[in-house]
């Protein structure tokens, strides 16, 4: 008990503190595709069967197996968003990125991770959309209203 007040005595000023304040440039959302990145194959098999044999009186065994083997291979195209936003005299295509833990959670996710890229703050956004934009020198940051997403620069121009 005295570990749990102590705690949350630890962690209340730390909740109180103010979030960082960045500073954004205005953008807008010129216009987004998605690309093939690869392409994502699984498979699966089954076997069952039989087995009849006999041994006789030297200790020879002879026998017949009798198997079937049933598979199924499935591949789906793994694809990425990509979004172009322009913001002052820069162009950005700028793709989702949730970062090195998820990129491993995406191999994992056997071709899942387009759907987690809804995630994203401009996925169902049209073309004039505006937004705010901020780099931190690995990745840039997307805000609409009050949700911001992580995203890196395929091309800057």
């Amino acid at each position: 008990m005295r570990a749990l007040v102590l705690f949350f005595l630890l962690t209340l000023p730390a909740a109180g503190k103010d979030k960082p304040q960045y500073t954004y440039q205005d953008g807008v959302l010129q216009s987004f595709r998605t690309e093939q990145t690869g392409t994502n194959c699984s498979h699966t098999s089954d076997t069952s069967g039989t087995v009849s044999a006999n041994t006789d009186d030297d200790g020879r065994t002879t026998g017949t197996v009798d198997a079937t083997t049933t598979g199924r291979t499935s591949c789906e195209d793994t694809q990425r968003a990509l979004y172009t936003v322009k913001s002052g005299d820069n162009t950005f295509v700028l793709t989702p990125d949730r970062g090195t833990g998820a990129k491993a959670g995406a191999l994992l996710s056997m071709g899942w991770s387009t759907a987690f890229a809804k995630d994203s703050v401009l996925a169902n956004r049209l073309p004039g959309t505006a937004l705010l934009l901020r780099g931190d020198g690995k990745h840039y940051f997307v805000k609409i209203g009050d949700r911001e997403s992580m995203y890196a620069a395929v091309a800057v121009r």
